[in-house]
């Protein structure tokens, strides 16, 4: 419609339609029988939701409850209602388009529900709106001609319209007004209705940055999960819209992502912000960015859509599948350049973070809402920690040294046996599998003790294999793998950014150390336990190794047969728990008290208080 208004020379106005409680007013009964000729195939759901009226319910403090039935409109909230009521009005369209057949108009028309809009000579725009009110009678669509509005180009023609339109109530403007809320008219009403919107958007971010300051994963959630579409919509619609962005790009920049980090970024840092999660970054993109890209992809997948409403089709051109498509496409190829980029200019622990949070399942923690009955929240500290774990910056308020006398940093805390975390992050995951195998096997063992070697077994535990006595592994399920037969697995967790490992690849990391474990067991299993074996490899980002990722294909694929649920769901939900287990785990590394500070001002503590208790005779 903007194309058409600023383009054609022809054209000398474009009015914009408003309906009174268009949804409530739309005339039920006659809607109803014209379904029946439109659409048949939707007829029968229609008329059975709406033969009869809808009990609405009035409740008053003083007064007694009342029932009245609705036999007009749609409903509140009924799905069906934007279809119902686009049936329902559809024979004004074609009354109208026939307008312009029989007598000869030239008026291009465009609706979105109760929004109407025609463009042409004002003369026959009069024609237009003396039809549309006579016939929306018909059909329950009354015009709000106080709420209309004519934008025309010039001052010549503003006078013209008035003439032409006097005696009714409609309203004039040569500025331009909002239209389904995008803008239509001149760059001045452009420019003020843009920098206005960005404007209210910085009010609402700046409120989000205080939100953030006490509770940043819900600040981030709200942010990524809802806020940020609320700018997809004017980015598709108006042209050069990132003229108007900076000062709100500004504040994220700036503002935003410091309260989330707890410390300001650099430019290179901000450019991974901007990535999606799945190639590292937080999807907080750059909005001057990012409005050019999707102007440009809607109107390449809505080019037929506008071409169809310049020549007023009355036929819906078919979905275009092959340009969304291409535009995935060339999205995806942007960013594996830009990461690739990213990776190339960073440093060598930044670069295997990058790499670390492409694999599959290292950002879950980041895409899930923060749902506490879930166990999936985390607190201020924990969040802000979280982020610069994932990027391997430096933490604030780290102890300088760790109580087993060495220096301590990031990979000293994730490494260092002293507290017990590095058992307790090791025995987290141990229970969850054996947990989740709990839900599908009955015979399900932690810490099953291997079958002893004897004589009878001939082995060369130099090639590294496990022959000690009481020798164990971490899980035993039977009739996993196979009915009958005991699938033993064992959990080990890794740190990627050890300095023995911070230069091989990820891939080549999880295959050392499943071959290492296979050293280990495999052979005493297979032959002596007549068992499987399967290594259960994980980083501290919540990677998994080959084996593991085949480990829970097959575990989630017997729980969604089991319970009739959806595999996609269950593997999601698995993921997103190991993310998150692995992510808490690695901050109780960081932060936990790895030694207990004696106090001599206590005195003496009972070991044996019923001794005590007789001693002291209480």
């Amino acid at each position: 419609m903007r194309e058409m208004f600023q383009d054609g020379d022809e054209d000398e106005a474009v009015i914009l339609v408003d309906a009174q409680n268009a949804f409530n007013s739309l005339n039920r009964y006659v809607a109803l029988h014209n379904v029946r000729v439109i659409c048949p195939e939707i007829a029968p759901f229609l008329i059975n939701t709406y033969r009869k009226p809808s009990r609405l319910f009035i409740r008053g403090d003083q007064s007694p409850d009342e029932e009245i039935g609705s036999v007009e409109g749609t409903t509140q909230g009924d799905n069906l209602s934007m279809l119902f009521y686009s049936l329902g009005t559809l024979p004004i369209v074609w009354k109208l388009q026939q307008l312009n057949e029989d007598l000869g108009l030239n008026i291009r028309q465009a609706w979105l529900a109760d929004d109407a809009t025609g463009i042409g000579k004002l003369q026959h725009l009069r024609v237009w709106w003396d039809k549309l009110v006579e016939s929306g009678l018909h059909f329950g669509y009354y015009v709000n001609a106080q709420k209309t509005w004519i934008i025309v180009k010039n001052e010549a023609t503003l006078k013209e319209a008035k003439r032409i339109f006097s005696g009714t109530e409609l309203k004039f403007t040569m500025e331009g007004k909002r239209h389904l809320g995008a803008c239509l008219g001149s760059e001045e009403f452009k420019r003020e209705y843009c920098t206005d919107k960005v404007s209210e958007w910085c009010k609402e971010v700046e409120l989000l940055c205080e939100i953030a300051q006490y509770h940043p994963h819900a600040a981030y959630s709200a942010y990524v999960h809802g806020y940020q579409h609320k700018y997809t919509y004017f980015m598709r619609t108006i042209p050069d819209f990132e003229k108007f962005l900076a000062p709100l790009d500004d504040l994220i920049t700036y503002g935003f992502l410091p309260t989330l980090f707890g410390s300001s970024l650099s430019l290179t840092e901000r450019e991974i912000m901007a990535l999606p999660t799945r190639f590292g970054g937080l999807g907080i993109s750059n909005l001057q960015d990012r409005a050019p890209r999707e102007y440009s992809a809607s109107r390449l997948i809505t080019s037929e859509n506008v071409s169809a409403i310049k020549q007023q089709k009355m036929c819906v051109p078919p979905f275009n599948e092959y340009a969304v498509a291409q535009v995935k496409g060339n999205l995806a190829e942007l960013y594996k350049q830009r990461s690739s980029s990213a990776k190339h200019h960073a440093s060598i622990t930044l670069r295997r973070a990058l790499e670390l949070g492409e694999e599959k399942g290292a950002s879950n923690w980041l895409t899930t809402l923060p749902l506490t009955e879930q166990g999936f929240v985390l607190n201020r500290n924990e969040f802000t920690d979280a982020l610069n774990l994932r990027y391997y910056r430096e933490l604030r308020g780290l102890p300088s040294k760790c109580p087993c006398g060495q220096q301590f940093g990031l990979t000293h805390a994730l490494n260092c046996k002293t507290g017990g975390f590095v058992h307790i992050r090791h025995d987290s995951l141990r229970d969850l599998n054996a947990k989740l195998l709990g839900k599908v096997h009955k015979d399900v063992e932690k810490e099953p003790s291997l079958i002893p070697i004897n004589n009878s077994h001939s082995t060369d535990n130099s090639n590294g294999n496990n022959t000690a006595d009481g020798a164990r592994v971490d899980i035993r399920a039977r009739g996993f793998w196979r009915n009958g037969q005991s699938a033993f697995f064992d959990v080990r967790v890794t740190n990627p950014f050890s300095a023995s490992a911070i230069k091989t690849p990820i891939s080549k990391i999880f295959d050392n150390h499943e071959r290492e474990k296979k050293r280990e067991y495999n052979w005493r299993i297979m032959n002596v336990d007549n068992g499987t074996f399967t290594p259960l490899v994980y980083t501290i980002s919540g990677n998994v190794g080959l084996e593991c990722g085949k480990f829970y294909n097959h575990l989630c694929t017997k729980i969604a047969n089991k319970n009739n649920e959806k595999y996609s769901d269950v593997i999601s939900w698995v993921r997103c728990k190991v993310s998150f287990m692995c992510l808490k785990n690695a901050l109780m590394c960081l932060r936990g008290t790895r030694s207990v500070k004696k106090d001599n001002n206590i005195g003496y503590v009972s070991d044996d208080f019923k001794y005590d208790v007789m001693q002291c005779r209480f």
